[in-house]
């Protein structure tokens, strides 16, 4: 697959990347769907970014 970037050529830790793969692991356990490595990772930001943006309401 030429020109298709992977985690691994722009360098994330094996150890990141296994965290990413025992997410995605345990959504296709639960839910029978599966996902890619970005689905997971943009998940997690989308979900962060919410948590973020609610606690700064709580601060207000």
């Amino acid at each position: 697959m030429i020109g298709k970037t992977t985690y691994k050529t722009v360098g994330v830790s094996d150890q990141v990347l296994g965290m990413l793969r025992e997410i995605q692991a345990r959504v296709l356990l639960e839910t029978g769907q599966k996902i890619s490595l970005n689905q997971v990772v943009e998940h997690g930001c989308e979900l962060y970014l919410k948590e973020l943006r609610e606690k700064k309401g709580d601060d207000e």
